[in-house]
C-alpha cells in the first residue's frame, strides 16, 4: 500500500533536550515541561538506565521502570549459573555474575533516589510477569499524576497501543516510544500516530542505525516518489497543551539535529530522514 507520509513530519519546537547516553539508549524531550512532571514510566529499561537516572538527577523526578526479560523471579540465575560452572564456562560465569553484581548496586542506589524496578513488563491483557497500562495507574495510584511515558519493547508496541490504550492517556504530557520493524509494519504506525494525533503532536523523530533503511513509495497525489525511511524509529510525542506557541519553529528542520541526535551505533553514519 502507498500512502502520503506527512503523518511522520514533526512539530518542529525549540527546548528539546536529550536525556540518557549520546547513543543508544538516549532519547530526545521537551525541555521546558519536565518540571510537570510528577512520574516517569520506563518500558523496555534493560541494562542501560542512564536515561531514567538523567531525569531524576536533573528535576527529583520518580521513576518506575519496568522489564520482564532480564531475568527471572530472582536477579541471580542459579541453573543458569551452574549449567557455566558445570560446563567449566568460567569465564562467562564470572561475567555472569559481575554484570548481576553491578546492576543490584545501580539498582539499591537509584531506589533510594525514588527510581525503582520492576520484574514486570506492559502487555494488552493481564498475564504472568505482565499487566497493562491502566492496571499500572490503578496500582501505582498514578490517575491524577502527571506522566511521561518511555516505551522500548522490540516489536510489542503495536499490540499495546491500540484503543483501549489510549483512552488511558489523559494523564500522559510525553510520550517516548521506539517502533520496530516498519518495513512491514508502517500502516500499524499510521493508526497509532493518527490516533495519537487527537491529543498529541509529533515533536521528534530519529532513526534506529542498529537497522538499516527500506524503500518505500510515497504517495502525493498522482506522483510516486521512492524514498528511504528507516527500519526502526525513535519517535517523541507531547501533548498540544503542553507546547508553548512561541516554541514552534516554522522553518524547515533537517534531521537529525546537530549536537542533538546521534547515531545509535557510534560505528556507522546516522540515518539521514530526507523524506521529512
Amino acid at each position: 500500500m502507498m500512502m502520503n507520509v506527512d503523518f511522520l513530519k514533526p512539530v518542529n519546537v525549540r527546548n528539546k533536550i536529550r536525556l540518557g547516553n549520546n547513543y543508544d539508549g538516549g532519547y530526545i524531550v521537551y525541555g521546558k515541561g519536565l518540571s510537570d512532571i510528577d512520574m516517569l514510566l520506563t518500558y523496555g529499561v534493560g541494562w542501560d538506565v542512564q536515561f531514567e537516572a538523567d531525569l531524576n538527577t536533573r528535576c527529583g523526578t520518580n521513576v518506575l521502570m519496568f522489564d520482564p526479560t532480564m531475568f527471572g523471579k530472582t536477579m541471580l540465575d542459579l541453573k543458569k549459573l551452574a549449567a557455566m560452572l558445570k560446563s567449566l564456562r568460567m569465564y562467562a560465569a564470572g561475567k555472569y555474575i559481575f554484570s548481576i553484581w553491578q546492576f543490584w548496586k545501580i539498582k539499591r542506589h537509584l531506589e533510594k533516589k525514588g527510581v525503582v524496578f520492576n520484574n514486570e513488563g506492559l502487555a494488552k491483557v493481564n498475564r504472568p510477569k505482565y499487566s497493562t497500562f491502566a492496571g499500572h495507574l490503578e496500582r501505582f495510584g498514578l490517575k491524577n499524576k502527571r506522566l511521561m511515558l518511555k516505551i522500548d519493547i522490540e516489536g510489542d508496541e503495536y499490540d499495546v497501543l491500540d484503543d483501549e490504550f489510549m483512552h488511558n492517556l489523559n494523564c500522559v504530557d510525553q510520550l517516548i516510544i521506539e517502533f520496530h520493524s516498519l518495513d512491514r509494519r508502517i500502516d500499524e504506525l499510521h493508526y497509532i500516530i493518527r490516533k495519537l494525533k487527537k491529543d498529541f503532536n509529533l515533536i521528534h523523530i530519529h532513526g534506529n542505525n542498529f537497522e538499516n533503511s527500506f524503500t518505500y513509495n510515497k504517495q502525493e497525489g498522482n506522483i510516486n516518489e521512492r524514498i528511504e525511511i528507516p527500519i526502526v524509529l525513535e519517535c517523541t510525542f507531547l501533548r498540544r497543551s503542553v507546547i508553548a506557541e512561541t516554541d514552534i519553529i516554522y522553518e524547515p528542520v533537517t534531521y537529525p539535529i546537530e549536537n542533538l541526535d546521534y547515531p545509535n551505533n557510534l560505528l556507522k553514519e546516522d540515518i539521514m530522514l530526507r523524506f521529512i
